[in-house]
């Protein structure tokens, strides 16, 4: 006759073994989730960052023949600065975020070209608090 107690306590193991098995897969799942989480977020970081690279490389590319006539004494600063400003206002563009655009601004914090906000152009923007 089979002890009640052994099959009782056999029954108990097989139990804790089930639950802990579940545990260890129920972490490794969520281990493994955050990694591929992490590694798509990195992934979608580096794509955003090579795109904003290469629009403004774009932008330069655009105007730098300009700076080049400047350089070779065909046109006047204010002249170019124009030409430019008017050049970068129309590189508008829609990606993920929706409407976006270069903008230009100089080394003293003046905004040269802010396409969504024009009224802010030419404006020192050094200090703003966003």
């Amino acid at each position: 006759m089979p002890n009640p107690e052994n099959a009782h306590t056999s029954t108990r193991l097989i139990t804790i073994k089930i639950i802990l098995t579940g545990l260890l897969l129920g972490i490794i799942f969520i281990m493994l989730s955050v990694s591929l989480v992490n590694h798509y977020m990195r992934k979608i970081e580096e794509q955003r960052s090579a795109h904003l690279k290469q629009m403004v490389q774009i932008a330069v590319n655009s105007i730098e023949p300009l700076l080049a006539g400047y350089r070779a004494g065909e046109a006047g600063k204010k002249e170019i600065l124009e030409k430019a400003r008017n050049l970068v206002r129309r590189m508008t563009y829609r990606d993920n975020a929706g409407g976006n655009y270069i903008f230009m601004s100089a080394y003293d914090g003046t905004m040269l070209v802010q396409p969504f906000e024009t009224e802010i152009e030419m404006t020192n923007q050094w200090d703003l608090n966003v």
